[in-house]
């Protein structure tokens, strides 16, 4: 494409998210790519990407290349030995690419605000089993993310992939085998990454709504020759040219517009059993149409700063949806249309994200209602300097409701600051890291600590500490499946239900049924850590199994971890499998990584092939040496309501010389966030999770970059820097940052 063309695109872009400048071929060929990274970045705000091999790149262009404004880059990587490398790429040699990668990442590191760089491959029969040394070196090379796409077969396009796929595009048996192992295997050896298959485990002909990443709403494709397609698959029907038209005047079109009518009715052929097809997303009555991110590792559902979404009258009178708009350069709003006509708006005038709750009134002459929401300023973690997440987020949707009665619009339950307040927010974080110094030296001179545990095995027993509130129904199953599990053991064993906020009445019939079990009683409604200190009060065990009254047991769980106590042991983790598949994805093998400064907690592989040292066990389905437990639980009742406490235990423990053990045999089932999101609004939960997320990391990482956390609580809600200056809370913060600093 040249120059002029490039232009022409760019003038017709109406703020775009997202810009590669590649689409096939090499990149590194265009002579041109600097002067046109540079010229997209002057006439967009666009994340400028790019995808390239470098074994072809000028050396000149991979020395300017991570100053030329450039956000990210893709390395594809397909082999790492000598001979299959020229077949593979059709020339070049790996020499050459290895010295590229390097004069690349030396040049990165010298930059303030360096591209993120990541890797891709391409796996087929003949590279599969070098995905875990390819997944190595980009971890050495300090990449976040591992993408691996399976070969694609092409109508007409040799070669045919007979091996590894299909005619229907499905990949044949014993390639798919060959791929998980190897994937496996990569995850196993690089924890701290995300590795991730660009393939939907089940894809075409799937029945009702559908979308793709590539869908015409959405995204477009620009030939290097001018020519205006859909989408990779189908490249060779052109919906228009930029030398008879504008792209904006294609893009608004007759063409497109009926493309993306039968798009939308699933009358596209080429559609019907595409790879990359999957099902909508869906919210409560709320079913995502286009213009929306797959769900985050949270659970979060966050739309694009354009949406769409409808749902089935079924009766009612209005959708009532409840979800939290982030702030904007002054300002930020977010617009709701039917039928292109605005039905509803809601503007945040704070800095900071705001929760809202807004009602659609539904047509009650058609039974399915279709909306379009326009959010006017997209929010961007990695522009803000608080992640690498690219995405230009709009909303995030957390519940959609029908009703048949008019709501009045409820206001946020907690004020969050506005931009006045954020000098306010800039003068507390400074204060608390004043404060901390002087305390955290003050703590390291003081001797009078509690004695730790002794180091011998804990005596042969076995204590089991369930916390519970309202939920007395799902309680009986868990206790169902613990009864079984028990009766699979031989040692000694109490069982401590820890019931608060909840009337008695309501467990007359499980106190009558479990006659052998305590239950406890408290009439206030506890946190997690005060319920399991709570229950500690009453365990003399040797050992203690912390049990989520929303986790069912396998028969053989318990016996399959009591098997690997030892002295050195502080936690055995049970393997989790959702109930779910809606629910945010877990298993109780854990990692952490440091995400520009910021600590995130990873949910790694749960299918190891045996007992494997990870970074903490979850309180929910785990078994702890019990004096231990008791000895760091009183240390985090900081953490209340819930959230981050097990990690400081795994971090305690890890300083104390004790391990954590996922033991992948003992398998459990959760049905996820069940109490929880019964009693505190998503907007809540999110909040406290940052709130404890900021409080683990000034806790347990003492050296850590304050940078990032100042950035962080000058955009945090004000009530939750009240809660991080509590007096009492800051003492404690200064005595763990101590701690940890004298076992650095």
């Amino acid at each position: 494409m040249n120059m002029t063309m490039l232009e022409s695109v760019l003038s017709s872009l109406d703020c775009p998210e997202i810009i590669r400048l590649n689409y096939s071929g090499e990149s590194a060929n265009y002579p041109c790519l600097i002067e046109a990274i540079a010229k997209t970045k002057a006439a967009t705000r666009a994340h400028l990407e790019m995808v390239t091999s470098l074994v072809s790149m000028p050396m000149e262009t991979i020395r300017r290349l991570a100053s030329s404004g450039i956000d990210r880059i893709s390395i594809s990587l397909h082999s790492l030995d000598h001979k299959r490398f020229p077949i593979l790429y059709g020339g070049g040699a790996l020499d050459s690419f290895e010295r590229r990668l390097k004069i690349l990442l030396n040049t990165a590191r010298d930059e303030s605000r360096p591209p993120a760089i990541d890797f891709a491959v391409v796996a087929m029969h003949s590279n599969v089993t070098e995905l875990p040394a390819i997944a190595a070196l980009a971890a050495d090379s300090g990449a976040s993310s591992l993408s691996i796409h399976p070969v694609i077969r092409r109508s007409g396009v040799p070669p045919r992939f007979d091996i590894e796929a299909g005619e229907d595009g499905k990949l044949t048996e014993p390639f798919q085998t060959a791929l998980d192992l190897n994937v496996k295997a990569a995850r196993d050896g690089n924890p701290g990454m995300r590795i991730s298959v660009a393939r939907p485990p089940d894809f075409g002909h799937q029945r009702g709504a559908f979308t793709c990443e590539q869908n015409p709403f959405e995204t477009v494709h620009v030939l290097s020759n001018g020519d205006v397609v859909a989408c990779e698959v189908m490249d060779r029907k052109a919906i228009g040219n930029l030398r008879s038209s504008t792209l904006r005047d294609i893009w608004q079109g007759p063409e497109y517009r009926d493309f993306r009518d039968r798009y939308a009715k699933n009358e596209i052929p080429e559609c019907a059993g595409c790879i990359f097809r999957a099902p909508v997303a869906e919210t409560g009555a709320a079913r995502m149409s286009w213009g929306w991110y797959e769900r985050d590792e949270g659970g979060t559902l966050w739309s694009r700063t354009t949406s769409s979404f409808e749902c089935e009258r079924n009766g009612q009178t209005s959708l009532v949806l409840s979800g939290l708009l982030p702030g904007g350069p002054q300002s930020n709003s977010v617009e709701f249309l039917r039928d292109g006509e605005r039905i509803a708006f809601v503007r945040n005038n704070d800095d900071q994200s705001r929760p809202f709750r807004v009602e659609l009134g539904l047509d009650d002459s058609t039974q399915t209602n279709r909306f379009v929401a326009r959010v006017e300023h997209g929010f961007s973690p990695w522009r803000r300097g608080l992640s690498n997440d690219a995405r230009e987020l709009g909303f995030a949707l957390f519940s959609a409701e029908l009703t048949t009665v008019a709501q009045a619009l409820q206001p946020p339950t907690t004020r969050l600051p506005t931009t006045s307040a954020l000098h306010l927010n800039r003068k507390a974080a400074d204060l608390l890291f004043r404060v901390l110094g002087p305390l955290q030296r003050i703590a390291a001179t003081q001797r009078l600590l509690p004695p730790i545990p002794s180091r011998s095995l804990p005596d042969d027993s076995l204590g089991v500490i369930i916390p519970e509130r309202g939920s007395a129904t799902m309680l009986a199953a868990c206790l169902a499946a613990l009864e079984t599990a028990l009766a699979k053991i031989s040692i000694r064993t109490e069982v401590v239900v820890v019931i608060n906020g909840s009337r008695r009445a309501d467990y007359a019939r499980l106190i009558a049924r479990y006659p052998g079990f305590r239950f406890i009683f408290v009439s206030r409604p506890l946190g997690f850590t005060a319920g399991i200190r709570r229950g500690l009060r009453h365990v003399t065990a040797g050992w203690t199994y912390l049990l989520n009254n929303d986790v069912w047991l396998a028969e053989d769980a318990l016996s399959n971890l009591l098997r690997h106590r030892a002295p050195a042991v502080f936690s055995l983790a049970s393997r989790i499998s959702m109930t779910s598949k809606e629910s945010a994805r877990e298993t109780n093998r854990t990692g952490i990584e440091f995400i520009d400064g910021l600590a995130n907690l990873l949910e790694l592989d749960g299918a190891a092939t045996g007992p494997v040292e990870h970074f903490y066990c979850g309180g929910g389905s785990s078994l702890f040496q019990t004096e231990w437990l008791r000895h760091f639980v009183n240390r985090t009742t900081c953490y209340d309501p819930f959230y981050w406490e097990d990690a400081e235990w795994g971090v305690r423990a890890k300083s104390a010389g004790l391990l954590n053990i996922f033991v992948p045999e003992s398998s459990v089932q959760h049905v996820g966030k069940a109490t929880i999101g019964r009693f505190y609004k998503a907007s809540e939960v999110f909040r406290i999770f940052e709130r404890n997320r900021i409080q683990f990391q000034l806790r347990c990482i003492p050296g850590g970059d304050t940078s990032a956390i100042r950035e962080r609580l000058l955009h945090m809600p004000r009530q939750t820097i009240c809660e991080l200056l509590q007096p009492l809370r800051v003492a404690s913060m200064a005595r763990a940052r101590a701690m940890f600093a004298s076992h650095c």
